[in-house]
């Protein structure tokens, strides 16, 4: 299951809320009583309630045992590019479905219904969504600026991809509104704000669901949002199952639950960055968080060891086409991953042949470096940590606290590890 449902998230560490910002309390209620009307029954051991470190989330009433089927959602309430077709916007979308993604699709539905107001089927839906989110592309400049270089750039790259939709979706709505008259209201309300609002409530609430449209467009088509799963948070301990069962939508959990217990769901095991470029949110002490290591730290690092890192250029080659250097290369909570070490290995490695540097790639990931590995190992991590000298932008805002807490959780895994591979390089 991917980017299930998304509630408001206070992250808590030490004394500072982490707050996504992204998601309002406002509405659960109403959105419930809605969703009964049309078939939803909420679990009898399940309710909602507002928690200190989460904000609103669901609570087991009672003991939820371990295989139980908790969440029951009718078919008839998912919104899928099934679910656009029919509505007005039915003729637009089959006439430019070629140009268009099935995440356009939910997109510009989303922000008609939204125009529609309360005459919309969907409004309780629509209306219980954030005003706002805490993704990169809500961030304020000052804050973006002080982002470390690579993810500054990663960020730039999406915000450009958003942009680039928000264009093509423009010329579309605006180049043929008389021949589509009920795209008109869609088209005037085509701002950049609405827009970007649409586009992030779809990308922060899309979840995977096979077979949810039929008669699809599109090969590639098995996004859906589902309400209620707005009320369910994001925790690395949770263990749930997914599955399409007759005309419902369930959700079961492999973990028990103890009476006035959050029941949580799992977006999978994402760290902090994914977290932040995703959804807007980080969590504390996450342990799936990785420091990744790119090509410009590589490099840097050369200047610094030139003499102990022979044939580093074709080193760097063959690294990037085996895939080596990817977003899973870093250091962990627990030290380098494994491909983090076959990069430190490689590099030292004083041969030529690319047959060598291959079967460095195949050592076993519990081998620990050795004293030499470890103390380049310690310098990539200063390396790195230069790229968060950058002051951040002080405020009481979601944005400067969300980034702030982000770098905090990076530049807590980089000063352990350095003390740990500045230690078994002396001790070795």
């Amino acid at each position: 299951m991917s980017r299930d449902g998304r509630t408001h998230r206070k992250r808590t560490r030490r004394r500072l809320a982490i707050s996504s910002g992204a998601h309002s309390n406002r509405g659960s209620e109403g959105l419930l009583t809605w969703m009964e009307a049309n078939g939803f029954r909420l679990h009898s051991k399940l309710g909602l309630r507002d928690f200190p470190d989460t904000g609103r989330g669901v609570v087991a009433l009672e003991k939820l045992v371990g295989g139980e089927t908790f969440l029951k959602l009718p078919t008839s309430l998912l919104i899928s590019t099934w679910t656009a077709l029919q509505s007005l916007l039915h003729s637009f979308i089959t006439r430019y479905h070629a140009k268009l993604t099935p995440i356009d699709v939910l997109t510009l539905f989303v922000l008609d219904q939204k125009l529609l107001g309360e005459a919309s089927r969907w409004w309780p839906f629509v209306d219980s969504l954030p005003r706002t989110f805490t993704t990169p592309v809500f961030l304020r400049r000052t804050v973006f600026e002080s982002l470390p270089k690579d993810l500054r750039e990663e960020v730039h790259t999406r915000i450009t991809s958003i942009q680039r939709t928000f264009l093509k979706l423009k010329v579309l709505l605006g180049g043929h509104v008389e021949e589509e008259p009920e795209v008109q209201s869609l088209s005037t309300g085509f701002t950049w704000n609405n827009f970007v609002w649409a586009w992030t409530a779809v990308n922060t609430r899309c979840i995977f669901v096979q077979g949810s449209n039929s008669s699809s467009l599109w090969e590639d088509d098995h996004c859906a949002l589902a309400p209620f799963l707005d009320c369910l948070n994001h925790h690395w301990k949770a263990s749930i199952e997914t599955a399409m069962v007759g005309e419902n939508f369930e959700i079961l959990s492999h973990k028990s639950h103890d009476a006035n217990e959050q029941v949580f769901i799992s977006y999978g095991p994402h760290s902090n960055r994914r977290l932040f470029l995703d959804y807007g949110f980080v969590l504390p002490d996450n342990p799936n968080d990785v420091v990744v290591v790119t090509r410009d730290h590589l490099v840097k690092l050369y200047s610094l060891h030139e003499n102990t890192m022979p044939h580093f250029q074709s080193k760097l080659d063959f690294l990037e086409s085996k895939n080596v250097l990817s977003t899973t290369t870093g250091f962990t909570k627990e030290g380098l991953s494994w491909n983090g070490k076959a990069v430190i290995r490689t590099l030292l490695c004083t041969s030529h042949e690319r047959k060598q540097w291959q079967s460095l790639l195949f050592c076993s990931d519990e081998m620990e470096l050795d004293s030499s590995q470890c103390c380049l190992a310690a310098s990539l991590i200063k390396v790195i940590l230069r790229d968060y000298n950058l002051p951040v932008a002080q405020g009481k805002d979601w944005s400067s606290q969300l980034v702030t807490a982000l770098i905090n959780e990076e530049v807590g895994i980089l000063r352990k590890q350095l003390c740990m591979y500045q230690k078994h390089a002396h001790i070795q």
